[in-house]
């Protein structure tokens, strides 16, 4: 008890210092972040098998985890927590607080954080999932609630617009996505439709055009501010040894020679990143073509963007597949329902509708998106 209410004081004065939009009468509007802080407050030390179970079972494992003793116990010790995680998800605004003017100095001491509470909402799922017999309604939503609730805080996480927190935002559904993916066929009808009504009434995905954006403005703002002050010089010298060490410092500076060099060279790479958002929104097999120019003038002509351009070209076929699979689940939904022709009106992210192929044991849904010389697609079994 006195390390839950120490560490729940050291949260509210960390938390105390986020800026937070007031409404109309004053009062500090909710904060998804506070909520999930207290969810973590509220977990208990775990053991090492806890620890292991937790952190070391890769995310497509959950589907078919053994439910031990270990996993039982980590379960019903941590309900109280799932219960504010749940309640964080259903607000809408989530400041993290975050100091973005520090540039690529920013921490983020909450990701870690909200990957457990991602990780032990999908174990409560599965424990609620885990029963022989006719489906039960109240244990199934039970179970939609906790995984949507861990999509939600992926999407939470992910509105800060960076490319790191982008990546966790779909990390982290995607374990929650696998397991709602596996049994969407053996949920209660009323569960079913839950789904789809809280799939539709969470935030909007961040997209790797906003998180290629996002670092812009973090990144390439930052260095531009702290090379435009009187120390600009000292202070570009600095930073080259931190980003490339002392090796390498001499031969940069003859093709920089002075912070004014450097500050144009970092406009240009801000416009490569504008361009960069814009070719994000394309295809896998229209995006590589423009993605693989941008990288080849970086190395050519802006020793800078050479440094400092974020590389992409893995991400956006990640991101792809991931925006695929999200239109792809409420399809799945909608034929386990039994809503056929609703199903094959959902669009994927550049407005192609899917092949949707059902036997007896599975329901295949095949996208037009390429990923790796085929078809993208996604098995739902029965």
């Amino acid at each position: 008890m006195k390390r839950l209410v120490v560490t729940t004081v050291l949260i509210g004065c960390l938390l105390s210092a986020a800026v937070l939009k007031a409404d109309q009468d004053g009062k500090p509007e909710p904060n998804a972040a506070l909520l999930y802080w207290q969810a973590v407050a509220l977990l208990p030390q775990f053991s090492d098998a806890q620890k292991h179970l937790l952190h070391k079972t890769p995310h497509d494992k959950y589907v078919t985890l053994e439910l031990g003793e270990t996993a039982k116990e980590l379960i019903s010790s941590t309900g109280m927590s799932m219960s504010v995680l749940r309640r964080g998800s259903r607000v809408r605004q989530c400041n993290w607080g975050l100091t973005l003017e520090d540039g690529p100095a920013t921490l983020l001491p909450h990701v870690g954080k909200m990957r457990t509470l991602v990780r032990l909402a999908t174990l409560h799922a599965r424990g609620e999932l885990d029963y022989e017999g006719p489906r039960d309604a109240k244990k199934d939503m039970a179970a939609v609630e906790n995984l949507v609730a861990a999509v939600q805080l992926g999407r939470h996480i992910g509105e800060d617009d960076l490319l790191i927190t982008y990546l966790v935002q779909n990390a982290l559904e995607q374990t929650a996505v696998e397991l709602i993916a596996y049994n969407v066929y053996r949920l209660h009808p009323d569960a079913q439709t839950l789904l789809l009504s809280r799939l539709a009434s969470i935030t909007r995905a961040s997209t790797l055009s906003d998180a290629v954006i996002g670092e812009k403005q973090v990144f390439v703002g930052t260095m531009k501010r702290k090379f435009s002050g009187k120390n600009g010089e000292k202070e570009f010298q600095n930073t080259l040894r931190e980003y490339v060490g002392n090796s390498e410092v001499e031969k940069l500076q003859k093709q920089i020679p002075n912070a004014a060099a450097v500050l144009r060279l970092f406009d240009e790479l801000g416009g490569m990143h504008d361009q960069l958002a814009g070719f994000c929104k394309l295809p896998p097999v229209e995006f590589k073509p423009k993605w693989e120019a941008i990288e080849k003038h970086a190395k050519e002509k802006n020793v800078i963007a050479a440094l400092f351009l974020p590389s992409v070209g893995r991400a956006h076929e990640l991101a792809a597949v991931a925006d695929s699979r999200r239109a792809m689940l409420k399809a799945a939904v909608r034929m386990a329902l039994g809503e056929v022709e609703a199903a094959k009106q959902i669009k994927d992210q550049y407005g192609q509708t899917f092949d949707i192929q059902e036997t007896e044991k599975e329901l295949i849904i095949t996208a037009k998106l390429v990923v790796e010389k085929k078809n993208f697609s996604t098995t739902f079994p029965k």
